[in-house]
């Protein structure tokens, strides 16, 4: 976690704009209130579950890094990278990048929007009936916020990665926001 938000400050804006300084801050910060208070453990469990879309989201990363370089690349080199992806069975790369994109925009959904929701829902159930008395106020507050910021991020991106499906005509595609890019 530590790593992913200095990686995202260091190379800013390359990997994604404020939304994406704002996501990784924002999950380090929570990681720390949850560590500290040793609470939240279950809301925390399904803010790390959200992070199964991350490896569609780095294949895509990397997939268009092979592609813009491969446009660069003469063409041995080319028929090198050919080889490469026909020796991993991979014949048709715009098909793999499709399937990379769907399955991208499918985990995304259902983890950060349908669990996230869910899960924050069943916070706000928990604090609803008075879990969160024992812990300090200003931790479940600072959690809740978080918790939420989180949340409007998720539905954004959401939007953001819909919109683009629909723009390409379920070809994928990315928008401008963290989730296209590699976090």
């Amino acid at each position: 976690m530590s790593y992913d938000l200095g990686h995202v400050v260091a190379a800013y804006p390359q990997l994604g704009g404020i939304d994406t300084l704002l996501h990784h801050a924002a999950f380090f910060v929570a990681a720390l209130v949850a560590g500290s208070q040793r609470a939240f453990n279950f809301a925390f469990g399904w803010l790390v579950l959200c992070e199964a879309s991350t490896p569609f989201l780095n294949a895509r990363w990397f997939y268009r890094t092979l592609k813009k370089r491969d446009s660069e690349k003469r063409e041995s080199e080319k028929k090198t990278l050919s080889l490469a992806l026909a020796t991993l069975g991979i014949r048709d790369a715009e098909k793999l990048a499709k399937v990379i994109d769907v399955g991208f925009a499918v985990t995304f959904i259902l983890t950060r929007v349908v669990g996230y929701g869910l899960g924050f829902t069943h916070s706000l159930r928990g604090l609803w009936l008075g879990y969160y008395a024992p812990i300090q106020p200003w931790a479940w507050r600072t959690m809740f916020s978080l918790v939420g910021i989180g949340g409007a991020l998720n539905l954004l991106w959401a939007s953001r990665i819909v919109a683009a499906m629909m723009r390409k005509g379920g070809q994928g595609g990315g928008s401008n926001g963290h989730h296209t890019k590699a976090n």
